[in-house]
C-alpha cells in the first residue's frame, strides 16, 4: 500500500500542471511511497499532454478520464480509486511546497492515529501568505482535537487543500464532496469532517502553495453559480441523518453562515454592491435564520446576519476593504 495519494482535478491548466506534477516529485520520495491520481475533468487544451509525458517516465501516475462534470466529481472518482494510507487534495494550479512530505514521515506524530493533518497553505507568489492560521485561536500543534472543539474555537477552513486525510476515516464515514454543489464545495467537505472527526492535528510544516490567478475556478464570479445548492445538499443531509448531535447540527448550521460570506466575498471582488440581488440569488427566506451554538465564537455575526442581512453585507465588504487596503 501507498503512503500518499495525491488526487489532482485537470481542467484546461497546461500553464500550471507541469509546475504541480513537479512539486509532487520534488518530495524528497521514492515513487513507491505515494501515487498520483489525475482526473481529466474533460481538459481541452494541451494540459494531459503534460500528464502523459510524466506517464512516459513514472509509474506511479494513473488517469481517470471524465466528462466535465467539476470538482467534486473528479475529486470523488479519485478517492474511489486510491491506496493510499492518506489522502492530499492539489489543485492543478497549485503545488505542493518542496520537501514537506518527506518532512511529515520524519515527524513522530506521522505513526499517531489521527483522521486529519492540517499544515500550513501559503500563496506562491512569494508574498508568503499565510492561510487558515491557528495560532491566534490557541490551538497549539501536536495536540489533538475533535472538528466539534474546533468549530467552538472559531477555526474555519474554506479549502480540503492543504491537509492530509486518513483514508479510513473518510471511508468509513463515506465522506465526500458534495457533486450537486459547484461554488462552496470545500466549505461543505470540511463541514462534514468536522462533525465525525475525533482526532485532527496541526503542524507547521508549510505543505501547501497556492497560485493567485484570476481565471481559477475558486475566484471566477458567475451569479448563475450561487444557487441555492450548498443550502439544499445541508437541508437534505441534515433529514437523511437524524441522529447527528445537537453539535453536529450546529456546525452544519453555521455552514451556512460562511456559504453566505463567501458569497458576499465574491460580489465583492466582482464589484457588486447589491445585497437585495444576492438575497434574493441565494433564496435567503428560506435559510434565515441561522440556528447556532451561543458558545461558538462570533456568534454576534450570525445574530446581524439574521436580523438585518442588508447591513451584514456592507459590514462584511468594509472588512474585507480594510483588510485589502492594509
Amino acid at each position: 500500500m501507498k503512503l500518499f495519494s495525491v488526487i489532482i482535478p485537470v481542467y484546461n491548466t497546461e500553464g500550471y500542471i507541469d509546475r504541480c506534477l513537479s512539486s509532487v516529485f520534488n518530495q524528497g520520495l521514492d515513487d513507491s511511497f505515494f501515487e498520483i491520481i489525475v482526473v481529466n475533468d474533460g481538459s481541452t487544451d494541451g494540459s494531459m499532454h503534460i500528464v502523459y509525458n510524466y506517464l512516459l517516465i513514472h509509474n506511479n501516475i494513473y488517469v481517470i478520464d471524465q466528462q466535465n462534470s467539476g470538482v467534486s466529481v473528479a475529486r470523488n472518482n479519485g478517492l474511489q480509486m486510491a491506496s493510499g494510507k492518506w489522502i492530499i487534495f492539489l489543485d492543478s494550479d497549485d503545488c505542493l511546497y518542496t520537501g514537506s512530505l518527506s518532512e511529515l514521515l520524519s515527524l513522530d506524530i506521522i505513526n499517531q492515529s489521527w483522521d486529519v493533518l492540517i499544515c500550513k497553505s501559503i500563496s506562491n507568489d512569494n508574498q508568503s501568505v499565510n492561510y487558515y492560521p491557528w495560532n491566534h485561536l490557541g490551538i497549539k500543534n501536536h495536540e489533538f482535537y475533535s472538528g466539534i472543539e474546533l468549530y467552538q474555537k472559531g477555526f474555519n477552513r474554506g479549502s480540503a487543500c492543504g491537509c492530509v486525510f486518513n483514508r479510513d476515516f473518510l471511508n468509513s464515514f463515506h465522506l465526500r464532496f458534495p457533486e450537486q454543489v459547484v461554488l462552496g464545495e470545500d466549505v461543505v467537505f470540511i463541514s462534514l469532517v468536522y462533525i465525525y472527526s475525533q482526532a485532527i492535528i496541526f503542524h507547521e510544516t508549510p505543505l501547501y502553495c497556492v497560485e493567485i490567478r484570476s481565471g481559477s475556478a475558486s475566484r471566477k464570479f458567475d451569479f448563475d453559480r450561487l444557487y441555492c445548492q450548498n443550502f439544499n445538499f445541508l437541508k437534505n443531509y441534515i433529514i437523511a441523518h437524524k441522529n447527528l448531535s445537537f453539535e453536529q447540527l450546529s456546525i452544519l448550521d453555521y455552514t451556512k453562515f460562511r456559504l453566505i460570506n463567501y458569497a458576499i466575498y465574491v460580489c465583492m471582488n466582482s464589484s457588486c454592491f447589491n445585497p437585495f440581488k444576492l438575497k434574493k440569488i441565494l433564496n435567503l427566506r428560506d435559510v434565515l435564520p441561522i440556528e447556532h451554538n451561543p458558545t461558538r465564537n462570533g456568534s454576534y455575526k450570525v445574530w446581524l446576519l439574521n436580523h438585518c442581512f442588508s447591513l451584514y453585507f456592507y459590514v462584511v465588504v468594509l472588512k474585507y476593504s480594510i483588510k485589502d487596503v492594509f
